[in-house]
């Protein structure tokens, strides 16, 4: 008998302005979050508020984390949180749409 595999779950981890990490889930979206804007939020992460709303643009505009900066996060997320699933994912730029992004599945360095 075969086994199934489970779906991984995307994740990408960033750094903020204040210099915290988070988790940013690029396939979650986070429905209870209505602001003034139109702008959709997706699920995040960080050790300080656990889930929460994020904005795409925010998550763009802070600098990727790299491996030694989200491991304990990640170590968080499989271990504390039940995320078991998870695949890193990296943001790199699409030269076939201006200012656009697509996602790789390199892992940062």
């Amino acid at each position: 008998m075969k086994r199934k595999r489970s779906a991984k779950l995307p994740v990408r981890f960033h750094v903020d302005y204040g210099g915290g990490v988070f988790a940013y889930f690029p396939t979650l979206f986070w429905d209870d979050y209505k602001d003034d804007s139109n702008t959709r939020h997706h699920a995040s992460y960080a050790h300080v508020g656990q889930h929460g709303p994020c904005a795409n643009w925010y998550a763009r505009n802070c600098r990727p984390a790299t491996r030694k900066e989200y491991l304990p996060l990640l170590r968080e997320l499989r271990n504390l949180v039940g995320y078991k699933n998870l695949k890193v994912v990296t943001i790199k730029p699409n030269p076939r749409i201006p200012g656009g992004f697509a996602y790789s599945n390199k892992r940062s360095a």
